[in-house]
Formats: structure tokens, C-alpha cells, sequence
């Protein structure tokens, strides 16, 4: 990304993503590679009139450090103070911005068992602000960020500087950030999609089929579900997008109804492991056998973190031939491969589908991984027993 891009790409990121109100503090979550980037985020901040812009950076070798050299019961913990105190900001109307740069090579030498009990402790400690996302109280958005480690595992065969700017290109390309009026072109497609989304709310489903190849699920959607497109209305009466990157229609499912086949078209990274070629067989929500090509033990042991780790908890559905596939066929990472065809989603729903009532239905669990099933067919099942075509070889029927 040339530093021409940077600003233009944060602004929209403050304007369209967060869609910051004047006088509105903000607090910006961020690795300290992407330091840059936040200057330019906070300064398109401050044009625009916020309040206090605070920065929390992150160092992800320091987060490698404690899964490699921690002591089994320090592992174990986290310190809960501080996803506290964020959360109280949000709470008191504090907008939210989490810059993700993604580093998938980043645990491939620390042990599984070791990399999934870290993960679960910091999740335990962060409750109390990941409850107050999900209860939507505040606007809030995410910037994905082109990182050497992911550039260097999508694009394999480009030196490290070519393969970064290639994967900001496709990233710039994805947020519709990559030519003239960027505001207007992803304004109108983020509004596209939340009418594709109320047209789907309207037909009053209450199940849904993907079938194609070697899948054919079912599932039925949750109790008070809601079809979420790109945007998003916070309690505080403010809409905002919770990521500039969206092509997909996404919903809750009830996590007890899987039943049927799931083969995934795209490999999943789990913890330096690759799982690909797995297909799964499903009945009353749980998985009843699975098979894969490799990393069958990463798989099994990713979806029995807990009981909720391997129930299908949400569906989304993208189509084909979307901005960033002219740059890459899988990008290792699921707010861009969500882009590419239909996805479902295990463990625990994002924050965007979560009925707002939740009950036995909705699945909970210490984890979220989306699995990618590329471009199968979908059928609604109406409240009255009608099947609606919903999507035909990666195309929209709705």
C-alpha cells in the first residue's frame, strides 16, 4: 500500500467503519507493525472532531512468548484489568476500532495443546469486554492490516516487498478503496448488501440447505435470528460497518440442527497446523465422524475445546468472482475468504449475528473458526413450507 493509499484507506476506516460521531472518544486496538497506520487513523480522527483517541498496541511476539516459556499455571491466567477498564469506556459511549494484522506463522512451533489453553485463558479474561460488543452498545469496526508473515503465505512465490504490496492491493481492493470516489463505491455496496440482507429477513425462513460436490447440510435458523449484511445500528442509535471488507449475508443458526455432510473447499490454519481436505458428517448439531486429507488430530482437537466447539453456530453466504479473488484464491484468513462463496461458521457466533435474545439455540463456546465451502447451491425453507432458491453456482437468486 503506497503512503498516497494509507490515509485515504483510514479515513474511510474512521468515516464508513466507525462512522465516528464529533466529540466521540475512541479507543483503537492495534499490533505496533500497523503503528503507521493508527498515526493516520488518529489524525482522520481528530479532523473530523473526536473526542480522546486511545491506542492500545499489542505485541504479538510477546503473546508467542508467553504460550512458548510460561509456566503451565501462568498460562492458564490472564490479567483481567484491562478488557475491564475497555469495557467500562464502551459502556460510557466509547467507539471501537481493532486493527488485525494477521501472523499465521506465529505459533507454528508451540504445541497445540499449549496454543488452545492460552487462547481459552485470554478469552476467559476478556469477557467482560467482548460482552459489551456483542451486546452492540457502541459502533465499532475492524482494518485488516497486510503483515510480512501473511503476505509471505499467500503470495508464496513473491519476494517479501512484492508480496506485501500485492495483499494491500488485494486488501485495498476488497474495501472498494482501489479507484476514484472510494467513499461512494463502498457506501453504495455496503447498502446493497443490507438490502440483500432486509430481502432475505422478509422471506421468513426457517431453514436453510447447502448442497454441491460432497456437501449437503441442513440447518434451521435460530430462534429471533436476523439475516446482517455490512452494516450494523448500535444501541447508541449510530450505524456503523464492523468491517470495511464484507460481501457476504450472514446468520444464526440453532447450534442442536446440523444434519447432513460439510465438505471444506479451502484448508484451515490452526496453530502452525494446516487441516485440509476434511469432511465432517453431522446429526442433532454434533458431529458424529469426520475424515481429512491432513491435519485430521489439529481438527479434533480445535473442535473439543469444549462442547460447543464443533456445532454449527452461523451461516454466510457470498458469491463469486468478488474484488479480491482477482488476487488470490484463498487468503488465509476469514474476513477475506468470506468474500469468496459460502461459509459456516463453529463454536461461537460473531458479534453481528447474535439474536438479541439468547437461548439454548445459540451456541457458546471458547472458540470461533470459519470453514469455507466455495460456491454450493442454497435453498430457504419458509415458514409455510416453500423452498426459495437462494443462491445458484455462486450467483444471488435473491
Amino acid at each position: 500500500m503506497s503512503a498516497n493509499d494509507t490515509p485515504r484507506l483510514a479515513g474511510l476506516a474512521i468515516r464508513l467503519g466507525v462512522n465516528l460521531q464529533r466529540g466521540q472518544a475512541l479507543v483503537i486496538r492495534a499490533p505496533l507493525a500497523a503503528s503507521d497506520l493508527v498515526l493516520e487513523l488518529t489524525s482522520a480522527a481528530y479532523r473530523l472532531g473526536a473526542g480522546p483517541v486511545t491506542c492500545l498496541f499489542e505485541d504479538p511476539r510477546a503473546l508467542r512468548a508467553r504460550l512458548l516459556l510460561a509456566d503451565e499455571q501462568v498460562l492458564g491466567e490472564a490479567p483481567e484489568w484491562l478488557p475491564a477498564a475497555v469495557a467500562t469506556a464502551h459502556e460510557q459511549g466509547t467507539a471501537r476500532l481493532d486493527v488485525l494484522g494477521p501472523l499465521p506463522d506465529l505459533v507454528d512451533d508451540v504445541p497445540l495443546t499449549r496454543a488452545l489453553q492460552g487462547h481459552k485463558a485470554l478469552e476467559v479474561a476478556s469477557r467482560a469486554e467482548t460482552r459489551v460488543l456483542e451486546r452492540r452498545l457502541v459502533n465499532a469496526s475492524t482494518l485488516l492490516f497486510a503483515t510480512e508473515s501473511w503476505a509471505r503465505r499467500v503470495f508464496t512465490g513473491n519476494s517479501v516487498e512484492a508480496a506485501v504490496t500485492t495483499l494491500s492491493d488485494a486488501l485495498r481492493a476488497a474495501a472498494y478503496a482501489d479507484g476514484p470516489d472510494a467513499a461512494g463505491r463502498l457506501g453504495q455496496h455496503l447498502a446493497e448488501l443490507d438490502m440483500r440482507a432486509t430481502a432475505l429477513q422478509m422471506r421468513d425462513l426457517r431453514s436453510l440447505r447447502l448442497y454441491g460436490d460432497e456437501t449437503d447440510l441442513t440447518v434451521n435458523l435460530a430462534a429471533g435470528h436476523r439475516w446482517v449484511g455490512a452494516t450494523d445500528v448500535a444501541h447508541n442509535g449510530i450505524r456503523y460497518a464492523p468491517s470495511l471488507i464484507a460481501e457476504d449475508v450472514r446468520v444464526a443458526v440453532d447450534c442442536r440442527s446440523a444434519r447432513g455432510r460439510l465438505a471444506l473447499a479451502q484448508p484451515i490454519s490452526v496453530a502452525g497446523d494446516v487441516i485440509a481436505g476434511a469432511a465432517l458428517e453431522f446429526r442433532g448439531g454434533d458431529i458424529v465422524s469426520m475424515t481429512a486429507a491432513s491435519g485430521r488430530a489439529a481438527l479434533e482437537g480445535v473442535l473439543s475445546v469444549d462442547r460447543g466447539a464443533g456445532r454449527i453456530v452461523a451461516v454466510g453466504l457470498a458469491p463469486d468472482g468478488t474484488p479480491a479473488t482477482r488476487y488470490a484464491a484463498e487468503f488465509h484468513n476469514p474476513t477475506v475468504d468470506r468474500t469468496s462463496g459460502c461459509h459456516v461458521r463453529f463454536g461461537w457466533p460473531d458479534v453481528a449475528v447474535m439474536p438479541a435474545t439468547v437461548g439454548d439455540d445459540v451456541g457458546r463456546s471458547a472458540i470461533g473458526i470459519d470453514a469455507f465451502l466455495g460456491a454450493v447451491d442454497v435453498d430457504g425453507c419458509s415458514a409455510r413450507g416453500e423452498t426459495v432458491p437462494l443462491m445458484r453456482n455462486g450467483t444471488f437468486m435473491v
